[in-house]
């Protein structure tokens, strides 16, 4: 079965969003699922088939859905994606990637955007994982998953559609460049 190649704008996504990999999943009936295809050593062929999700099953997301599936059949989501900017980081033309709500989808990069460094002025703690960043020039304050190492004095912002985003940290300053995004 051929995939719905249908077209999604980021603000349609529900995260996370989950990597599945540049084999092209396949539907059937509702039941999305990953041909593994090998070779034995008699140079048999073999097909497994891991099922991503199952619209058949009743649950609000896919995470209640994948619980009424048998755990040996089912397609191992390794990389859960939470923000934007990781987003566009890990995509590639053939990458596949499926969001909460069991849309599979793949990110095109169209646009440019600027990214330039700037000075962290202060590292606010949080409970939990991840700090508070203080930006020299900005206003607001970022919201980071990892706490920068000591090297670490700069913040990477990237502006896409009149947004500042979070987009790395770097031990040096670093001249601004575009990314596509």
């Amino acid at each position: 079965m051929e995939v719905s190649k249908k077209l999604i704008e980021l603000d349609q996504i529900i995260w996370p969003v989950f990597k599945l990999g540049t084999r092209d999943p396949e539907i059937d009936n509702g039941i999305y699922y990953i041909n593994n295809e090998y070779i034995t050593d008699s140079s048999e062929i073999v097909v497994n088939s891991y099922i991503i999700d199952n619209k058949n099953i009743k649950g609000k997301n896919i995470g209640m859905r994948r619980l009424n599936i048998d755990k040996d059949k089912l397609y191992p989501l390794r990389i859960a994606i939470y923000t934007i900017q990781d987003l566009i980081k890990l995509s590639c033309p053939k990458t596949w990637f499926i969001d909460t709500s069991g849309i599979l989808f793949k990110y095109k990069k169209t646009t440019r955007a600027k990214l330039e460094t700037h000075d962290i002025i202060q590292i606010l703690p949080v409970n939990g994982i991840g700090c508070i960043l203080e930006i020299k020039g900005f206003s607001e304050r970022f919201k980071s998953l990892t706490v920068p190492g000591i090297t670490q004095k700069y913040a990477a912002i990237l502006t896409y559609k009149g947004k500042y985003l979070l987009y790395g940290l770097s031990s040096e300053k670093i001249k601004a460049t575009w990314r596509l995004v």
